[in-house]
């Protein structure tokens, strides 16, 4: 099970945008059923599509439907590579402050919008 290899992972992914990830070497690990699992934390797994790329190479893709760490496990014939936690939260840079106006007091309330259409599902927190 060692020479199996999770590839092509990003630093994070997105809450209802479709991710994916490869996974190599199959073919050099021996014989057996491939299980995959994505789960977000404290939740059950969420539906993957696996396609085949190449002669020991998989493609799995997976739309995150939380923002939460997700654990990728993988599996051959009963025998687990260590899981791999991959974040997935909404992209910053697609959150964007409207209506702030051009001065304000300190201590004062100031009333502003939040343009969160493009950052994907999650909850917006503003402290």
């Amino acid at each position: 099970m060692q020479k199996i290899h999770i590839t092509d992972l990003p630093s994070h992914f997105m809450p209802g945008i479709m991710g994916s990830f490869f996974i190599r070497d199959i073919n050099h690990a021996g014989q057996g059923k491939l299980r995959i699992k994505v789960h977000p934390e404290n939740r059950p797994a969420i539906p993957i599509q696996v396609n085949d790329t190449e002669a020991g190479v998989v493609q799995v893709f997976f739309t995150p439907s939380c923002s939460s760490n997700h654990k990728i496990t993988v599996s051959l014939s009963g025998t687990k590579k260590e899981p791999v936690t991959v974040p997935c939260y909404p992209c910053i840079d697609n959150i964007k402050l409207i209506d702030v106006p051009e001065s304000f007091t300190v201590d004062e309330k100031v009333k502003f919008s939040v343009d969160c259409t493009k950052a994907g599902i999650g909850e917006l927190f503003v402290n």
